[in-house]
């Protein structure tokens, strides 16, 4: 059995200086040594870098807990192979596998594998476990939606939904400006924080044909704040309503202000 059929990666391959080592062995280790050094210069990766790879996903729960996978730490490979809870840090946990007999009977380990262990050490691990772990993921995957998050974020979309529903859902994955062409019934404004990012702005635009009403309702687990105008005075005319997502403030709570004006 090969160490692909019986290892998870990254591993690496043994020889000893003085003993009659299986033959081009110097050859493997220099080929298994190559693939991980190209690994890290495609990277950018540097002797002192920590970064994430595959795995070690958020699960919220009680307590927080991360997923198996592989990381970079300290110019090395690793591969992390059990859960382990948030507020730890990873370190090196090195197991020399596939003992073999050399010429000398003497029985020795040929391969070993980069495993990781959690501990509450600081000297010598990767950076405390907390929350997402978003700022040190470099898969492509990763990378990916990071950039098209940027790219949303930064440009300014133009909505023309058509009339002001009786219900409005507010998202804040992106600065947007929404014109509706007019409103003839009552309508509350609600929010998603899926994806949200902070200091985003959405500005609404629309005209109550009558004296209709307005309503702001904050989901559960998060709070609202009027920071300047009157809910009362939107009934027949023409109305401008700017939110603001600020984030999650220090009660834990997503927090939305907003302005309204009429014109």
């Amino acid at each position: 059995m090969s160490i692909i059929d019986s290892n998870q990666a990254p591993f690496t391959r043994l020889q000893y200086a003085g003993k009659q080592n299986p033959r081009y062995i110097s050859d493997i280790v220099a080929a298994n040594q190559l693939v991980l050094d190209m690994a890290q210069n495609i990277c950018g990766l540097g002797a002192t870098d920590f970064a994430i790879f595959s795995g070690l996903a958020f699960v919220p729960g009680s307590p927080n807990s991360y997923t198996p996978g592989i990381f970079f730490l300290n110019g090395v490979w690793y591969y992390m192979n059990t859960a382990f809870n948030e507020g730890l840090y990873l370190a090196p946990n090195i197991q020399p596998i596939m003992p073999v007999p050399f010429t000398d009977t003497v029985t020795r380990n040929i391969y070993q594998v980069n495993y990781a262990q959690s501990t509450n050490i600081v000297s010598g691990s990767s950076p405390q476990f907390e929350g997402n772990m978003n700022a040190y993921r470099l898969d492509l995957k990763s990378m990916g939606a990071n950039i098209k998050n940027l790219l949303l974020a930064t440009t300014l979309q133009n909505v023309k939904p058509g009339a002001l529903p009786a219900s409005y859902i507010v998202t804040f994955t992106n600065d947007k400006a929404i014109f509706f062409s007019s409103a003839s019934v009552n309508c509350n404004i609600t929010f998603d924080f899926t994806n949200a990012v902070p200091g985003t702005v959405v500005r609404m635009k629309w005209t109550f044909g009558g004296s209709q009403t307005l309503t702001i309702t904050a989901p559960g687990g998060s709070v609202v704040y009027n920071d300047s105008g009157d809910l009362s005075r939107v009934g027949s005319s023409t109305n401008i309503l700017s939110l603001l997502y600020v984030g999650v403030n220090d009660a834990g709570n997503q927090e939305v202000s907003y302005t309204i004006s009429q014109v």
